[in-house]
């Protein structure tokens, strides 16, 4: 069974605001990211994901979390980022995004 590789990150504005995306696919609200193209370093993945699905360009502090599912059906393993905006603007990704929010940290959980 072969192993999907994924990123994502928790984006901070300047406010110390976190960035959420609403996928359309799963509906609900999740920290941008996706997979890893073939050749693909881990902190470009990251980038070039937060960029097509947002917009916002970034910047990589530290690799924060690595998580690993080990399901029936599948396995992954997820490299999770702390990273800071840079430039850009909202753009929500045609087919994957439906919103883009920045919340409160206190918020984020909700």
């Amino acid at each position: 069974m072969a192993i999907k590789r994924g990123v994502s990150a928790l984006v901070l504005n300047k406010k110390g605001e976190i960035l959420l995306t609403l996928r359309q696919d799963l509906r609900d609200w999740r920290f941008p990211g996706g997979g890893i193209e073939k050749g693909e370093s881990l902190q470009k993945a990251v980038k070039r994901e937060i960029e097509e699905e947002t917009g916002i360009k970034v910047k990589i502090k530290r690799l924060a979390a690595v998580y690993i599912i080990d399901h029936l059906l599948w396995k992954s393993v997820n490299f999770f980022f702390l990273a800071t905006t840079v430039g850009g603007r909202f753009k929500k990704q045609k087919g994957e995004t439906l919103d883009l929010r920045w919340v409160k940290k206190q918020d984020a959980h909700k």
